[in-house]
C-alpha cells in the first residue's frame, strides 16, 4: 500500500467517524429542541427554559465547529494528495 492510499484510507476512516459524531450531535439537538418546546408549553419556570436554550446553543455550536473542521480537513487532504 503506497503512501497516498494510506492517507486516503485514514482520511476516509476519519470522515466516517466525524459523520457518526455529527449525526449524534444532530440527534442531541433535536432532542434538546423537543425538550425546549415541551418545557416552554408546560412550565413558566424561566430558569429551566433558559438552561435548555443554552444547552441547545452549545449543541449547535459543536455541530458547526465540527462541520468547519471537516471542511478544513478536506481542503488540507486535497492539497496533500496532489503532491
Amino acid at each position: 500500500m503506497n503512501q497516498n492510499t494510506k492517507i486516503l484510507t485514514t482520511w476516509m476512516d476519519n470522515m466516517l467517524e466525524r459523520e457518526i459524531t455529527i449525526n449524534k450531535l444532530l440527534e442531541a439537538e433535536i432532542t434538546m429542541l423537543n425538550s425546549l418546546l415541551n418545557t416552554e408549553n408546560e412550565t413558566t419556570d424561566i430558569i429551566t427554559f433558559q438552561n435548555l436554550t443554552i444547552s441547545l446553543i452549545g449543541c449547535l455550536y459543536n455541530t458547526n465547529t465540527m462541520s468547519i473542521n471537516t471542511l478544513e480537513l478536506i481542503i488540507h487532504r486535497n492539497y496533500l494528495t496532489r503532491d
